[in-house]
């Protein structure tokens, strides 16, 4: 199966398959080559009369299937593009299948569905005679190189550490990561190397702080910084329970790299140990470096105590977060609430 990259690289080219299926929650990468398909296969001077993108809800199949079987208006190929497949009725799924097998040779099928079941008869098929792609989110590790690779096809160049950090404030959606990748594009077009400042000045979903930035706050024991971001997460209406659960998760790790540096565990196979990226590693160390181990355990608790105070909703949720920000920073050093 070819990647993302491939199967786009390969449109540019103009190696073109007679028949395409796109299918997955993903859309941003579905339409981005369904537009190099028609960039690609069809002539701008006679793109009127040889491209056809229909939707299947309201398209009638034996109308797509004899569109496909016309021939070109001066030009050597036309592309039919039918959205959302997964609509058709049984017997349209039937007539489209018969066709696959044997396509035309001067038209090029394009086929889309959202999210289907793979294992079902019409799917497989479409899968077995069609050069295709699932577009789902991806896992941490993928995306950060997706995201280095799709900003270099954008001619820009994006640093390790700041794709890193994008992928953990936009997270691994695609369609997500291309809005966030648009607006650096826009704001560093001429930049030699996306850095992490620019990211930070550019990405978090048009906000002033996010929510990855009140969890760094908290780990570096900033208590001006943490509580002065808190505010406005909490006037964004941000969700409280969220903060506290990626607090909770940064913590827990802080906890585990502090009892494998006591243990005299060398760094580098801390990072192998934990799944750490090299950028994220240096800054979890300094900060596991900020607590004692017995602050880190004693912070699982308070977190625990805080959650439960959200959900039975006995506290205002602001003030929850307030004061387990004060728990976790003060530490030993001061009152708990909690």
């Amino acid at each position: 199966m070819a990647d993302y990259h491939q199967i786009k690289s390969g449109i540019q080219q103009g190696r073109l398959a007679p028949v395409y299926f796109f299918f997955g929650e993903e859309s941003r990468p579905i339409d981005t080559l369904i537009r190099e398909l028609v960039s690609a296969a069809t002539d701008p001077a006679t793109r009127d009369f040889n491209c056809d993108v229909l939707d299947s809800e309201n398209a009638d199949i034996d109308r797509v299937l004899a569109i496909l079987s016309s021939f070109p208006m001066m030009a050597d190929r036309r592309l039919v593009v039918l959205k959302s497949v997964e609509k058709l009725s049984s017997s349209e799924m039937e007539k489209l299948s018969a066709r696959i097998e044997s396509p035309v040779s001067s038209a090029c099928l394009a086929l889309t569905a959202g999210k289907i079941d793979r294992r079902k008869k019409f799917y497989a098929h479409l899968i077995e005679h069609s050069q295709w792609l699932e577009c789902k989110p991806l896992y941490e590790n993928q995306a950060v190189a997706w995201v280095k690779r799709e900003m270099q096809e954008r001619g820009l160049s994006i640093r390790e550490e700041a794709a890193a950090f994008l992928v953990q404030t936009a997270g691994t959606s695609l369609n997500a990561l291309s809005q966030e990748m648009d607006k650096l594009q826009t704001y560093a077009w001429n930049a030699q190397a996306i850095d992490l400042a620019t990211v930070l000045a550019v990405a978090g979903f048009s906000r002033n702080y996010n929510t990855w930035e009140f969890t760094d706050a908290v780990a570096r024991r900033d208590a001006a910084r943490a509580l002065s971001i808190l505010r406005y997460l909490m006037q964004d209406r941000q969700s409280p329970a969220g903060m506290l659960m990626d607090v909770s998760r940064r913590m827990i790790q802080l906890l585990h790299i502090r009892l494998l540096l006591e243990e005299r565990i060398p760094e580098a196979q801390i990072i192998s140990l934990t799944g750490l990226k090299p950028f994220f590693a240096r800054l979890y160390f300094a900060q596991a470096r900020r607590f004692n181990a017995a602050e880190l355990e004693e912070a699982v608790p308070i977190l625990v105590r805080a959650d439960l105070a959200l959900k039975t909703g006995w506290m205002d949720p602001e003030l929850v977060m307030t004061l387990v920000t004060h728990d976790l920073i003060l530490g030993s050093r001061g009152r708990r609430f909690f």
